[in-house]
C-alpha cells in the first residue's frame, strides 16, 4: 500500500530537503504551492501539479492508497523539469471524510491529500523571507 508516510519518504528521496519557514514563502522569497490536481480544464496560467487555492480539486480518491498515488503523479508533473531543494509548508496530510455516493446513495469514505511545498533552485536569503512584523 501506498500510504502517507510512503508518499513524504518518495518526495524526500528526490531532492535534499531545506529549511522551512511558518509562513507563505520559502526562505528564497519564492511562494510556497499546493501539489495536486485541479479539476476542470486547465488554462494558460496552469502549472502541471499544482491546485490554485480555492479551486475544486479533482484528486479525491476512494483509498489512502489511491489519492496518494495521485498525489504522486501530480508531484511528479511538477518536479520533472525542477533542480535544487525541495522546501515544505506542510508536509503530505491526509484528509478523510464521509460521503454520500450518487449513484447508489450509500455512504462512502473519501480521501484526499493536502501538501504545501516547493521546489528552488535559488539560494536562501533572509531579507526575502522574514515574517512580517
Amino acid at each position: 500500500m501506498f500510504d502517507i508516510k510512503a508518499l513524504t519518504a518518495a518526495i524526500e528521496a528526490q531532492f535534499p530537503v531545506g529549511q522551512s519557514t511558518d509562513h507563505a514563502l520559502s526562505v528564497t522569497g519564492e511562494p510556497y504551492v499546493v501539489i495536486g490536481q485541479e479539476a476542470g480544464m486547465p488554462d494558460a496560467l496552469w502549472v502541471p501539479g499544482v491546485v490554485r487555492e480555492g479551486l475544486l480539486r479533482g484528486d479525491i480518491g476512494s483509498s489512502e492508497d489511491q489519492v496518494c498515488r495521485s498525489v504522486w503523479g501530480s508531484f511528479c508533473s511538477y518536479a520533472v523539469t525542477k533542480t535544487g531543494r525541495l522546501y515544505w509548508r506542510i508536509k503530505p496530510r491526509l484528509e478523510q471524510w464521509a460521503d454520500t455516493d450518487t449513484d447508489t446513495g450509500r455512504e462512502v469514505a473519501r480521501f484526499a491529500v493536502y501538501m504545501r511545498l516547493l521546489i528552488s533552485d535559488l539560494a536562501p536569503d533572509p531579507e526575502k523571507w522574514a515574517a512580517p512584523t
